[in-house]
């Protein structure tokens, strides 16, 4: 098992980490006081809601509440895995990773060895660049132009070429890199048949494959005109490169996904290029037409909105039906874009320009929607069409996780067909993925006033939480998300003597909470221990005195059922326990509280 990383360490890096320089690399800052603001860059909006705290390593958004610190941000922008992110953060700080517990040596060893073979594509890169640029160069370089890519987008994307022949190895063997490396990951082939190291790709135009860490995983690379199958080769599976876990262009399009709230789904590595140059900034595409749930997960991190715009001939229309449940499955809302027979994203863009693959996209239809269309649309009125269709659509509709979608789908599909719901065996269907079931939550009453002050002193004074989670007051707080709160600032001030408010405000999901918790951090002075200390004790006896009140109320409701009922032993049992209250009252407050609203003694 790996070793975890030291708290110390992490802790070091966001010390050192400077988050305004981290987020302006994303995000136009503008200075307020101490403090940093600008748009959010996790939703739209016209006026700046985003603040950043230089201080404290805290950013939060007043619109959308997202908040965090420099690694929350990795995670949600890029979408880093939580020690990826950390590696990344130790690099920009110069902080040295630390382990503790698991087979740490291993684990330090295998980093290390990923390391080495990321460097090892890296400087391959570099050769396939300058490759497309020399003499050598000009077959990639023909192509490029043929498919209407200009020097930017190459620029963009770092396409390269690689010449025939054997110049990647004697390029690495130059640079001192071991050829056991480069045979691993791909770049080269050693055989006994040959006298020396053969380079794998021979006469291919280059596209490197970054993985979210914005490092070189692999490579694919396409065939010229003419040249030998596959028209695609790509890098074998090794530590670094997984084919089946990788979205090529999902680093060059993350943010206009994240902008736009969608992403294009495409087959080839051309049509993502293409498509970028076009406008259409948030295209993407698996390694090759076979989408997998792995890659889906991956694109889920940034949106759950997918359009699928597959090839216009059979291969991709089957394609198009075999990434649908997928894709749902994912939880991934969708649509097709529908291109007309045999066109591709690429190919309809130098025929017919940008302007028809953007009406293309807009003309899109939703998952369910496309289905329904495509089978009755190719039914035809015999009765062993209609049947053949329903089949289809069952079979269809047997693979949409949601019962829902599924029992509409097929109430459809029954009126397309003229067919009885029934006919169509509805209740009989069942999906083939498990299908995620989302309780419904009733939805809670906002925190009160007194609360929300509660929290704002004990974020002050952490010292003070305790005050509230003791016996007898924890009780007086109605509010569940308050409660949830408390509790975890004071778990996290026993174990360490103060307060992550980031970690705090991180499992807070109430958004009056997340709000004030936020104005917290980014306030610039704290108050005095005394004047927290004197609030808190106050808002302590308000709510004494409320719980009073309501229990009164309460009493005299129950006083007014027992009188109705001619119960007179119940009535004075419970006009004494109102009396008590009354007497709780006089003492929190110095006045009781129901002397002009009584119930008329029962006699």
């Amino acid at each position: 098992m790996p070793g975890r990383i030291a708290e110390s360490v992490i802790q070091q890096i966001l010390e050192r980490v400077n988050l305004p320089d981290l987020i302006g690399q994303q995000v136009k800052l503008r200075r307020r006081g101490r403090n940093f603001e600008g748009l959010c860059p996790f939703h739209s909006e016209a006026k700046p809601s985003f603040s950043v705290s230089a201080d404290k390593g805290f950013y939060y958004c007043f619109g959308c509440h997202e908040s965090g610190n420099a690694v929350g941000y990795l995670m949600k922008t890029r979408g880093l895995q939580y020690v990826d992110a950390i590696e990344q953060l130790a690099g920009i700080t110069g902080v040295k990773i630390e382990y503790e517990d698991g087979d740490a040596g291993n684990w330090k060893k295998t980093r290390e060895k990923k390391r080495l073979l990321v460097a090892v594509n890296a400087e391959a890169n570099n050769y396939f660049r300058a490759a497309l640029s020399s003499p050598a160069g000009g077959p990639g370089r023909e192509y490029a132009a043929g498919r209407g890519l200009d020097a930017a987008v190459i620029s963009r994307f770092q396409v390269g070429f690689s010449p025939a022949g054997d110049g990647l190895y004697r390029h690495l063997s130059s640079k001192g890199i071991p050829l056991n490396l480069a045979a691993e990951v791909g770049l080269i082939v050693q055989s006994s048949r040959y006298p020396s190291a053969m380079d794998r790709f021979q006469a291919r135009v280059t596209f490197p494959v970054f993985s979210l860490s914005d490092e070189i995983a692999g490579f694919s690379a396409r065939t010229l005109p003419g040249g030998a199958d596959p028209k695609y080769l790509n890098s074998p599976d090794s530590e670094v490169f997984k084919k089946g876990e990788l979205v090529f262009g999902l680093v060059q399009a993350r943010e206009a996904v994240k902008r736009s709230g969608f992403c294009i789904l495409v087959e080839g590595q051309v049509d993502v290029i293409s498509m970028h140059q076009a406008g259409l900034e948030n295209a993407v595409a698996p390694l090759g037409t076979a989408l997998t749930e792995h890659q889906s997960a991956v694109i889920r991190r940034f949106t759950d909105t997918v359009y699928v715009m597959f090839d216009g001939d059979d291969a991709g229309v089957k394609a198009t039906w075999r990434a649908m449940p997928i894709l749902m499955a994912a939880g991934l809302y969708g649509k097709v874009v529908s291109l007309p027979k045999p066109e591709d994203p690429d190919s309809l863009l130098r025929k017919r320009g940008r302007e028809a693959l953007h009406e293309a996209v807009a003309a899109a239809r939703p998952f369910l929607e496309f289905a329904l269309w495509s089978i009755t649309t190719h039914s035809g009125g015999e009765m062993h069409d209609r049947t053949v269709a329903a089949r289809r659509g069952m079979d269809f509709a047997a693979q949409i996780p949601s019962a829902l979608d599924r029992q509409v789908f097929l109430q459809r599909l029954a009126t397309e067909l003229e067919l009885s719901p029934s006919a169509l065996r509805v209740e009989a269907v069942k999906p083939s993925q498990p299908v995620r079931v989302q309780e419904a939550v009733e939805e809670a009453e906002p925190p009160s006033r007194q609360e929300q002050e509660m929290v704002r002193w004990v974020l002050a004074r952490p010292e003070l939480v305790r005050t509230v989670c003791q016996e007898g007051v924890f009780d007086l707080v109605a509010s569940p998300a308050v409660r949830a709160l408390m509790s975890a600032i004071l778990e996290s001030f026993e174990e360490s003597g103060q307060v992550d408010v980031v970690s705090v405000v991180g499992g807070v999901t109430d958004p009056v909470l997340k709000d004030l918790c936020a104005q917290h951090m980014l306030t610039e002075k704290a108050p005095d221990g005394s004047t927290a200390e004197a609030a808190l004790a106050s808002l302590v006896r308000m709510l004494r005195t409320e719980h009073v009140r309501s229990h009164v109320e309460k009493l005299n409701l129950e006083i007014r059922k027992a009188q109705a009922a001619g119960d007179s032993a119940r009535a004075w049992e419970l006009i004494g326990e109102r009396d008590e209250a009354d007497r709780q009252a006089l003492s929190l407050t110095g006045a009781p509280l129901m002397k002009a609203g009584r119930t008329k003694e029962v006699m």
